[in-house]
């Protein structure tokens, strides 16, 4: 992981350096003044996008303002191909700590699931629906997507899988409870309580109760 706040004293001190003012460094790279601030301060640090123009404006380097090298950052500032099984996790996700979501996603595309992991919590929700409509066969990658799925697109599988007989046990807990409740009344209308059992730590009181209810009517 980077250190925001050593990024921010180099930046500050490379900036005094060129005697240069916080709000020139920013008219001159076209952003706000507080964006400079806010690096400086250790609040936040630039997206790969803008590194090379700083680096530039403060007469160093990428590296030396990050304060170490990461492969990944520089293929990424030059466009150049990265090879997932040929880069770090950790050089990995310290690139995607300071990339945009479009530039991480450019990164993974087309790799393995398997394979992109760490990097999940850098992608915008939508590209990774996306990912689990494009591999919803892949049982592995799905169980990996699952916790940064919307609720639409868990149900929307679910509910796939529920009508090719698929097994939906995992998908269970990442599922509404209106989405549970629809597939538990199919499941013991068709086989009873039996069928009833794996929907039965996700229903809440009232829907347990109402098929308790159904039981003891039939028993009657």
């Amino acid at each position: 992981m980077f250190d925001v706040v050593m990024i921010g004293k180099r930046i500050a001190e490379r900036r005094k350096q060129k005697n240069m003012t916080q709000f020139e460094l920013a008219d001159a790279m076209g952003i706000s003044f507080q964006a400079v601030s806010n690096w400086e301060r250790g609040n936040s640090m630039p997206d790969i996008s803008k590194l090379t123009e700083l680096s530039d404006i403060l007469g160093t380097t990428v590296d030396e303002l990050l304060g170490k090298e990461n492969p990944v950052v520089g293929k990424m500032i030059h466009g150049e191909k990265i090879d997932m099984a040929e880069v770090s996790a950790e050089d990995m996700v310290e690139a995607a700590e300071i990339s945009k979501p479009r530039q991480v996603e450019e990164v993974v595309k087309n790799s393995r699931i398997a394979d992109i992991v760490p990097l999940l919590p850098f992608l915008d929700e939508d590209y990774i629906d996306e990912l689990a409509e494009k591999h919803r066969d892949d049982d592995e990658g799905i169980r990996y997507l699952l916790p940064f799925l919307t609720e639409d697109t868990v149900d929307k599988l679910a509910l796939d899988y529920f009508k090719e007989g698929k097994n939906i046990t995992h998908l269970l807990p990442f599922m509404t409870e209106d989405a549970v409740k629809a597939m538990a009344d199919d499941a013991f209308a068709k086989g009873g309580v039996k069928k009833l059992v794996q929907y039965a730590a996700f229903l809440n009181e009232d829907d347990i109760r109402e098929y308790a209810e159904k039981i003891v009517q039939k028993k009657e």
